[in-house]
């Protein structure tokens, strides 16, 4: 028979009515708490009874220190005296129960009891979680650098739709949890200076923890299926992190343990912590590489071409995927090396279609060149601000002062809303954005000038 039960539990540190009341009913369905940590609660088997619980915080106490202080046992040793028996501590937390419904409850100045849980939380709770709050923010800044000059990389991908997604979460529930507490203190203060007691907190964190972390599991299962053949990495990186913080917590238990003070304890843990974390940040990219190297990532080429120059031979890898659109349906070429890459994404907000043809300076007739990129809105809302994203990319710092802009032209034979066509110096080139509003965006790079009757079949291939 099961004599042990580990229960992911969402309860606020504060929340010491919720967590006693939750307890008490875990009691009569024969489940007494054995060890509390920050992810899962342990339960041991028992006769099914009504016990009744008090939660308490104690300052000096801390999951560093080798035992209880001397404070804390004399504490302990007084709840032992008036009926309530240790049962488990959670960092400041220390939780108490009793056979007696009638016990002596352990507090009954609801000032001091709020003090006290203040301390605890800011000893505790407070400053690790305004931390991670800002390391959220930077993370999340760090994603949306780049929009303004590559919004399209954003919507078309969804593995960093997912990280952007989870990001702000992890930052609203933060804020929520942080807010949450402040906002019962508030309440409780203003209970207690009117004579009442601390009002109940942590509701919301109760009622949405479970389905906030079942969305971040379903989240973290669709980044692992969207990052496609970088699977593995994601995976080792998962697994390295869980093994750093399995690794810290069961040093700091073997240290608590063998009896190392409060100090060394926490010193020894961040040493810990720095060299695991700087293994972590060495071993990956290494792995990696290798990943890499071994072709895991990459789809391989058809094979690769080798030319010859005056300073020695060069290797060209190329590629034979099925692009759409190819320089032979635009003009005769004979040239037998060309390299055809093409590359497909789609999000919920738009799909992405990139393909190129190009060829090797060996001499050959091989120096034209066609790239392109379809971009197919999924709402009219992005197009104009996915077109100036992309218009935005292009603004180049040329060393040689001549100035380099895409402008809006007139080109009737594209049968565009609007296009626009890169110019250097006042002169054209076989550059452009062609736009057909409101959910089609073409971005055509030629090595010539197309003619009325390339640019229909063009169209046609690509069908806009």
């Amino acid at each position: 028979m099961l004599r042990t039960k580990r229960r992911m539990e969402f309860f606020a540190f504060y929340d010491d009515q919720g967590i006693a009341r939750h307890l008490e009913r875990m009691a009569g369905k024969g489940w007494l708490i054995e060890r509390i940590n920050n992810y899962f609660w342990t339960y041991r088997k028992i006769e099914p009874q009504r016990l009744r619980f008090a939660v308490t915080y104690f300052p000096e106490a801390s999951d560093f220190n080798p035992g209880p202080t001397e404070n804390q046992q004399t504490f302990q040793e007084y709840c032992e005296s008036a009926g309530w028996r240790f049962a488990v501590q959670w960092c400041q937390m220390q939780i108490f129960y009793s056979e007696n419904p009638a016990a002596v409850p352990l507090e009954t100045d609801e000032f001091s009891r709020l003090q006290n849980i203040h301390r605890c939380m800011r000893k505790n709770f407070l400053p690790g979680n305004i931390v991670i709050l800002i390391m959220l923010g930077i993370l999340l800044g760090l994603q949306l650098l780049s929009v303004p000059r590559d919004l399209l990389s954003l919507l078309a991908e969804n593995a960093r739709l997912i990280t952007v997604t989870m990001l702000l979460l992890a930052i609203l529930s933060e804020a929520g949890m942080l807010l949450g507490y402040y906002f019962w203190r508030g309440r409780s203060l203003r209970s207690v200076a009117n004579g009442g007691s601390c009002v109940q907190g942590g509701r919301i964190q109760r009622w949405l923890g479970r389905p906030v972390w079942l969305l971040v599991l379903l989240l973290a299962v669709l980044y692992l299926c969207s990052v496609g053949s970088y699977w593995p990495v994601v995976l080792l990186c998962a697994a390295a992190l869980s093994g750093i913080s399995a690794l810290t917590l069961a040093a700091r238990a073997i240290m608590r343990k063998k009896g190392f003070a409060k100090e060394t304890n926490i010193a020894a843990t961040a040493v810990l912590i720095l060299f695991l974390s700087i293994g972590f940040g060495v071993g990956l990219p290494g792995l990696s590489d290798w990943m890499r190297d071994s072709g895991l990532f990459e789809k391989q080429p058809a094979y690769i071409y080798t030319t010859q120059t005056g300073s020695g031979s060069w290797d060209w890898e190329v590629y034979a995927d099925p692009i759409p659109l190819k320089v032979e349906d635009l003009r005769p070429t004979d040239y037998p090396h060309y390299s055809y890459e093409l590359t497909e994404r789609s999000s919920p907000f738009v799909s992405v279609l990139k393909a190129s043809q190009t060829g090797f300076p060996d001499g050959l007739e091989g120096d034209e060149r066609l790239l392109y990129t379809v971009v197919r809105l999924k709402q009219e809302v992005w197009f104009r601000p996915v077109l100036e994203s992309m218009l935005k990319a292009e603004e180049r710092f040329r060393y040689d002062g001549e100035q380099d802009s895409f402008l809006l032209v007139d080109a009737p034979q594209w049968g565009a809303d609007e296009v626009y066509q890169r110019h250097i110096d006042g002169e054209p080139q076989p550059e452009y954005y062609v736009c057909y509003v409101p959910d089609c965006i073409l971005q055509l790079d030629l090595s010539w000038e197309p003619t009325a009757q390339e640019i229909a079949v063009i169209r046609e291939k690509l069908g806009i």
